[in-house]
Order: C-alpha cells, then sequence, then structure tokens
C-alpha cells in the first residue's frame, strides 16, 4: 500500500510541475470559428484540432504552447475526408494568436507533408467564440 501512496505522491507532483503544458506555460485554449465557414479550431491542454468542411481535419495530441510573441507551431495528422488522395497524412500546424488590433482571434497555417493537389499550405483567421452559421455546403463524393 506505501508503494501505491508514493506513486501517487508522484504523479500529483509531475502533474502539478512546470513542463510541457504545465501551469507555468502558455497554452492557446479554446474554441475559434468563421460564421461563413465550417471550419472550426479546438484547442486544449490535450491537443489540437482543426475541422474542415466535408470530414476533412488535423489533429493533434499536443497542445499548442505559445512561445512569447504568440506564435505556435505543432506536429499532426491530416485526415481526408475523400477517397481521392489518402486518408491521412502527416501535417504541421503553426499559428499565432491575435494582436491587440485582433484580440480574440487566431490565425493558422496547414501544411501538408509531400507534395500534390494538397501542396499548398491553407491559411485563415478564426474569432473565439465564433460559430458557423450557414446552410452546410455539398460534399464531394
Amino acid at each position: 500500500m506505501n508503494g501505491f501512496r508514493a506513486a501517487l505522491a508522484i504523479l500529483v507532483v509531475t502533474a502539478c510541475g512546470d513542463g510541457l503544458a504545465g501551469p507555468a506555460d502558455s497554452v492557446l485554449i479554446g474554441q475559434f470559428g468563421i460564421a461563413t465557414m465550417p471550419i472550426e479550431l479546438l484547442a486544449t491542454h490535450a491537443g489540437i484540432e482543426l475541422d474542415l468542411d466535408c470530414g476533412r481535419y488535423f489533429a493533434s495530441s499536443e497542445s499548442a504552447l505559445l512561445a512569447p510573441d504568440g506564435s505556435f507551431r505543432l506536429r499532426g495528422r491530416y485526415h481526408a475526408g475523400s477517397f481521392v488522395i489518402p486518408s491521412e497524412l502527416g501535417a504541421t500546424i503553426s499559428g499565432a494568436v491575435g494582436s491587440q488590433s485582433q484580440p480574440g482571434t487566431v490565425s493558422v497555417t496547414l501544411t501538408l507533408d509531400g507534395s500534390g493537389p494538397l501542396a499548398d499550405p491553407f491559411s485563415i483567421t478564426l474569432t473565439r467564440g465564433v460559430r458557423f452559421e450557414g446552410q452546410p455546403q455539398a460534399c464531394p463524393v
């Protein structure tokens, strides 16, 4: 039983310490979207997900640690909703939180590994707490 208590104490101390997404780290947290497009960024301590239309999304199990200038960059996987391209590709998302002139925004750029029709980076600025309000788009089959 003492070994269990010691292990529990170690887990509590490491969970509350500084380091990757610990209390001393600045992490992007929140839900960001755009009212005219079905695009949403969800950022938590557990990871980040950028949902695009037609079942496409980027996901990473890393939290978006913010640098002193408000920027972040992390690796993850891009999942495609189409059978035309591979169903999963390596990808990088980079971005920055809004400046004083654009508080509550986050600009992100999604870059896929490799070449082909999706090689060009996708960039968009999203606003905290904004949700898609339009009609769903018809997705290609």
